[in-house]
């Protein structure tokens, strides 16, 4: 961080007060008091002003939530920031009367409010002009005029927010020079300082200092013993403990970055990717409300894993209570069934049925002599296959199907192959329907049939699609047509195709959905700190992946903006199971007790749901009570979170456990007969749910194994001993 932070107990007593009443607009906080320490004037992420009327030293606003929301109000003291106030408006009234003063008896520094009697001393002005520029916004225009700009140039420099409207201004060499000199102190690690020589920096520092004496006097006092009783260095591990609440609060933080999306209007399908931790499913959340506010009709926000609505439901009432019962939280396949049971009654959706008949079509088809077993492809290879596949893309022919591409599946199956796998699956179909059932890709199938031929209306007025990436291309379709395929606004698609954790791959514009010019990258990282995320990224940086466009994109990392620093990585490999699971229960039991991180906010992330009960198990064994995440709610509580990395897509926690990963824990082991490309698709797909586990991370995570890692941790060498 490039400045130092210091709190007031006045600042204190307004986050306590937050975290008493409405400890939500903590995280929105925290984001701000990074930004301004970080780069507090001429900073495009801060919504930020100075104060005028008050006593004695400047005083900044930084909004947060807007400039109708709440504020964090503060003060530079040369290179230290000291954090003030945190409110509603009523603390800048409170902040007008604030007086940062020395104490001449004690020699200490000492911060209270000026009563009304006591008169309050001329304010120093700041600006000319009614709404300055936030570029130099540090200084007040005799401040500059002083450092050596001449008096045309300070209104025209009094106005600018960005560098780039700098270089428009016709000004002198030397007035250019002096300029960026001066913001060159301001951003040490930034890229002005690549702009200006070391000479230039240290004569811009010494310029400021002699202007800014009273702020260099007045870092050394607060930062001195005698201060302690009212000002308090802080570490951003220490600020994020002060503002800690529950990590439900911080998953509906929404960035200003960010509101763009929330609000623009789309003449059709539109898209926002972005990697893990960019707030694509707070986007979806917020646009949610926004849609729900500006029209009528119901607003569907769908996913494919069931246990993830309930909780996005959960936090919709934490962002609105105003709009609940206008936007419905279902997985897609409730949907589906939903539609077809108003038409045709309820569908026969029996998942032991289901596998038995695949089983029994399995047996059928590998009685004799059988290529699908020759290229040595499981039997849940194949049951992939047609799920994904031929029933996931809709297929209708064989033809069809000896044609396909097949995206997403890295195996080659030959023309063989393929009609072994076909006449498979129309065996598994023909016993179905005997049997008067369907399988979860026959409901979405049959409810997009009953759209097509009209005998279901279009039932809501936008959709909003979170995880797209693991929807089967069936599925997508049926979003794209319960809102109404022409409708403007009529479907919001979010999703990462490097956070698939199953076996799809398709291309949108292939199946009629057209984003040309309605497609979003969002690029800031607002979740993983520095060391959760290069360890997460050492999985996959050199793994290629597929996301909706038909092309596969390399593993390597996109631009992308870290918020976050620090972090803890706790990678360990132990001789015994039992020295594993004992140091895991004991970490988990030291978080536990913390005050910034309660039960609630740990999960342990497993790839079995055999492992989520023997686990489960374990922590209850230790006196934690635990919740497995296909109950989880959103619901704030003090329950440890279990469950696999498949419903661990798209939820947060402060910690995470990722044990056992080694080749027995994540049966990376070859099957038998499996040759080396079927083994590479299957790897790569568990690569990915290790990634999905691993980003969940807000504040840290603990990865073990026995014995030896598997070959998926090879970059586990390549990192830095604790």
């Amino acid at each position: 961080m490039s400045y130092a932070l210091v709190y007031t107990s006045r600042f204190k007593d307004c986050v306590e007060a937050y975290q008493k009443d409405d400890a939500r607009y903590l995280a929105e906080l925290w984001h701000v008091v990074l930004e301004v320490s970080r780069k507090p004037f001429g900073n495009s992420k801060l919504q930020t002003h100075p104060m005028k009327g008050v006593v004695g030293q400047k005083r900044y606003i930084s909004y947060a939530g807007g400039s109708k929301g709440r504020r964090l109000i503060w003060a530079r003291a040369h290179e230290t920031i000291i954090l003030l106030l945190y409110g509603e408006h009523d603390v800048e009234q409170q902040a007008e009367r604030l007086v940062i003063e020395p104490d001449t008896a004690s020699g200490a520094i000492t911060i209270r409010e000026v009563s009304a009697e006591e008169g309050q001393p001329a304010p120093r002005p700041y600006t000319s002009e009614p709404d300055p520029g936030q570029l130099f916004m540090a200084w007040t225009d005799d401040e500059l005029a002083e450092l050596g700009f001449g008096e045309q140039e300070v209104p025209h420099l009094r106005r600018l927010d960005t560098e780039a409207e700098l270089l428009e201004l016709n000004m002198s060499d030397q007035s250019f020079r002096l300029a960026y000199d001066l913001l060159a102190p301001q951003e040490p690690e930034g890229e002005v300082a690549a702009r200006t020589t070391d000479e230039g920096r240290q004569a811009a520092q010494s310029r400021t200092e002699s202007l800014r004496q009273d702020e260099v006097e007045l870092e050394k006092r607060v930062h001195s013993p005698l201060a302690r009783e009212n000002f308090l260095a802080i570490e951003t591990d220490e600020l994020q403990a002060l503002l800690a609440a529950p990590i439900e609060d911080w998953m509906v933080f929404l960035h200003p970055d960010q509101a763009q999306l929330v609000e623009r209007s789309f003449s059709g399908p539109a898209r926002v990717r972005g990697g893990a931790g960019t707030g694509k499913t707070v986007v979806g959340l917020h646009r949610a409300r926004h849609l729900a506010r500006e029209g009528d009709g119901p607003v569907l926000f769908t996913t494919y894993v069931r246990n993830l609505p309930p909780v996005f439901g959960e936090l919709f009432t934490r962002l609105e209570r105003s709009s609940e019962g206008r936007v419905d939280f279902l997985n897609l396949h409730k949907v589906a069934h939903r539609l077809v049971s108003e038409v045709e009654g309820s569908p026969s959706i029996d998942l032991q049925g289901t596998n038995a008949v695949f089983a029994n079509a399995w047996r059928r088809a590998t009685r004799g002599e059988s290529e699908l077993e020759a290229r040595g492809l499981s039997r849940n290879y194949v049951r992939q296959e047609l799920d994904w596949v031929i029933k996931g893309r809709g297929l209708t022919s064989l033809d069809n199907y000896l044609a396909l591409p097949r995206t997403g599946r890295g195996t080659p199956l030959g023309p063989d192959a393929r009609r072994e796998a076909w006449d498979l699956y129309v065996d598994y179909q023909g016993q179905l329907q005997q049997l008067g059932l369907m399988d979860f890709n026959d409901l979405l199938n049959r409810a997009i049939e009953l759209l097509l031929l009209g005998r279901i209306a279009p039932p809501y007025r936008a959709v909003i699609v979170d995880e797209a990436q693991d929807l089967t291309e069936m599925g997508l379709r049926l979003t794209h047509l319960l809102a109404g395929p022409d409708r403007d606004n009529n479907l919001f698609i979010l999703g990462d195709g490097q956070q698939a954790v199953y076996p799809g791959g398709f291309n949108l514009s292939n199946i009629g959905i057209d984003i040309i010019g309605r497609s979003s990258v969002l690029r800031v990282n607002y979740r993983n700190p520095e060391e959760v995320d290069a360890f997460a990224w050492s999985l996959v940086s050199g793994s290629s992946y597929e996301d909706l466009d038909g092309e596969p994109q390399p593993g390597t990392r996109e631009e992308t903006t870290l918020v976050r620093q620090g972090g803890e990585v706790e990678a360990t490999g132990f001789d015994s199971l039992d020295e594993h699971d004992m140091t895991l229960i004991a970490r988990i039991d030291e978080l536990a007790r913390r005050g910034d991180t309660g039960p609630g906010d740990i999960a342990v992330l497993v790839p079995t749901n055999a492992m989520v009960t023997e686990y489960a198990s374990r922590i209850e064994g230790l006196g934690l009570r635990t919740q497995k995440l296909q109950q989880y709610d959103g619901v704030t509580n003090e329950l440890v979170k279990v469950g696999t990395y498949q419903r661990a897509k798209g939820l947060e926690f402060k910690r995470v456990f990722v044990p056992r990963l080694d080749a027995d824990g994540l049966n990376d082991h070859p099957f038998e007969g499996e040759d080396e490309t079927s083994r590479h698709e299957r790897m790569e797909l568990i690569r990915r749910q290790v990634f999905v586990a691993v980003t969940r991370a807000r504040d840290g995570v603990w990865a073990g194994w026995v014995s030896e890692p598997s070959e998926l941790l090879c970059a586990i060498d390549e990192m830095p001993p604790e």
